[in-house]
């Protein structure tokens, strides 16, 4: 019986790869290491996290209860989980792996959000200005549905009315 030949280059170089992938670290996630809250005379609060990098966000209004929603992928928040810093519109802050949330005392709308890169020996900051003068969007009305026409009137003649 003859042996057989096993392409064993190939097969080692995958079994080298899979090895170094499990031994690497996890994607870095950036971190929140710091929270704060302003008030412009405007009307307008202004909220303020520090971050370790740039990052990609998404602001959403809530209501019921009234809130903001900053969803940040592979979000390291190392504040704690709530800071109850009321001022302006915002009652409390909550931060977790991947969102941050402004419990609102009223209604808001976000009037901006923003990204500033490092500058002045501060690191990256994301920036979500508040207005609480202008009011909450509503949602669409639906107009009301047109009346049923209605049912035709079928008259029908009596037999003994015939002329």
């Amino acid at each position: 019986m003859v042996g057989k030949r096993y392409a064993t280059g190939p097969v080692l170089a995958l079994a080298a790869l899979l090895a170094m992938a499990a031994a690497a670290p996890p994607c870095a996630a950036a971190t929140a290491s710091g929270a704060r809250l302003g008030q412009r005379g405007d009307g307008v609060t202004r909220f303020v996290t520090d971050l370790s990098d740039k990052v990609a966000f998404r602001v959403t209004a809530m209501s019921d209860p009234h809130r903001i929603v900053i969803d940040v992928p592979n979000l390291d928040w190392q504040g704690p989980a709530r800071l109850a810093q009321a001022r302006g519109a915002v009652n409390e802050i909550r931060g977790g792996s991947g969102r941050i949330t402004l419990d609102l005392r009223k209604p808001a709308t976000v009037k901006t959000s923003f990204l500033i890169p490092p500058r002045d020996g501060m690191g990256w900051r994301l920036v979500v200005d508040l207005d609480e003068s202008a009011p909450p969007p509503r949602p669409a009305a639906h107009p009301a549905p047109p009346p049923r026409p209605a049912k035709p009137a079928v008259a029908a003649a009596a037999a003994h009315e015939r002329p």
